[in-house]
């Protein structure tokens, strides 16, 4: 059970408690007995857990989405290559940081999350900048094709 479903079950047998010492069901001793029970910690540990994961993951899709409005931002004074090469070397380091950390921890997921992100990012320019006729929905079809292995990873790493 991770920190987020014991905080979470620990609140719930709390409020069951206290409904319960309201309703007479209880006397001050038993309501001690279970309180003293109840594995709930009182200090806001469990969510500090909670928002360091969120804080991460938002902040991983902010500088996803924040490296593609800049493509979006600066096309004009920005090359055609210049565009896509900047963009393949964020994919690369993105790659490289998702298996240096290792997948294993949040941090690997979230660097292999990002790569995702700017692969997308890159099909997008790729199809944008030399016109292929190919369909948005085959961009993004190809595009998280190309993610699939990386999920893959991510599934036999846990």
């Amino acid at each position: 059970m991770n920190d987020w479903a014991r905080w979470h079950e620990g609140t719930r047998q709390l409020d069951l408690l206290a409904h319960w010492r309201g309703s007479g069901h209880l006397d001050a001793e038993a309501w001690q007995r279970g309180h003293a029970l109840v594995d709930a910690p009182a200090s806001g540990a469990p969510w500090r857990g909670v928002l360091e994961r969120l804080s991460l993951w938002l902040s991983v899709a902010l500088l996803g989405a924040a490296v593609i409005c800049f493509v979006a931002a600066n096309w004009d004074e920005l090359g055609r290559f210049s565009r896509i090469f900047g963009l393949q070397a964020l994919l690369v380091l993105a790659t490289l940081a998702a298996w240096c950390c290792g997948l294993a921890r949040p941090a690997g997921q979230a660097a292999l999350l990002l790569a995702g992100l700017l692969l997308g990012g890159l099909l997008a320019l790729v199809g944008q900048t030399w016109q292929t006729g190919a369909d948005t929905w085959q961009l993004f079809a190809s595009g998280r094709c190309c993610c699939c292995p990386g999920c893959w990873l991510r599934r036999i790493h846990r």
